[in-house]
């Protein structure tokens, strides 16, 4: 992956992916992360932003918390502070998340309501991305849909959902609206070109596009206002 890039995961992730062991890191990707999301709508009907889950796979959990105490009375201002500073680091890169309506970028500010808690031995992040302007999807075609993307441009860090469409939800959402989840279509020799970079291999610029989901929100004309 690039110098810059593997700086700033440093950064962002306090350092931790850096320390697998060798044989933890032989291909593309290292980390994984299961995303759940919701699409927040006004009381208008336009969408005004993205919450955002983050369920961190358990090796980089152990990873993250080796030199914390679970049962110590700051552990929890330990992990708010952790991943206050991943998410500071983040915002360098859109939090990993990509948002068009219309064919065009949806901008949107820092991220807020976080939290971090401990599930089932697994870190998991929550956060909203509010939009800078609420996005109304009325008319056809391009202008109807609401398209984001959730993923590590490099490909170091593999971003889910579940395997269908379960953990995308719509928060009062006028009547009609619905989500699709179309899955990534790498072909085998992208595959393999990202199992044959290791940990420290610079990675191709668009590597984490190719195997990244794509979730598109329609409503139906008239939904809106």
């Amino acid at each position: 992956m690039p110098t810059a890039c593997r700086q700033y995961l440093c950064a962002a992730l306090t350092g931790l992916l850096l320390m697998f062991a060798p044989r933890a890191a032989q291909a593309h990707p290292h980390a994984f992360i299961d995303v759940e999301t919701r699409v927040m709508f006004n009381a208008e009907g336009a969408v005004i932003g993205l919450r955002e889950e983050w369920l961190f796979d358990p090796l980089y959990t152990a990873f993250a918390l080796y030199d914390f105490d679970n049962d110590a009375p700051d552990f929890q201002d330990r992990i708010n502070d952790l991943m206050a500073e991943n998410l500071s680091n983040l915002g360098d890169y859109d939090l990993f998340t990509e948002i068009e309506a219309g064919g065009k970028p949806v901008t949107f500010g820092p991220p807020e309501n976080t939290s971090t808690n401990i599930i089932d031995d697994r870190l998991i992040m929550r956060f909203t991305l509010m939009f800078d302007q609420p996005v109304t999807l009325s008319g056809s075609g391009d202008d109807a849909k609401l398209v984001y993307k959730i993923f590590d441009p490099t490909y170091y860090i593999q971003m889910r959902h579940s395997l269908d469409d379960g953990r995308i939800f719509l928060d009062n959402a006028p009547e009609g609206c619905t989500s699709k989840l179309v899955e990534p279509n790498p072909t085998t020799e992208q595959i393999f070109m990202a199992a044959d970079l290791d940990r420290n291999a610079e990675a191709p610029e668009g590597l984490g596009r190719l195997f990244s989901e794509v979730v598109t929100i329609t409503c139906p004309t008239g939904s809106n206002g």
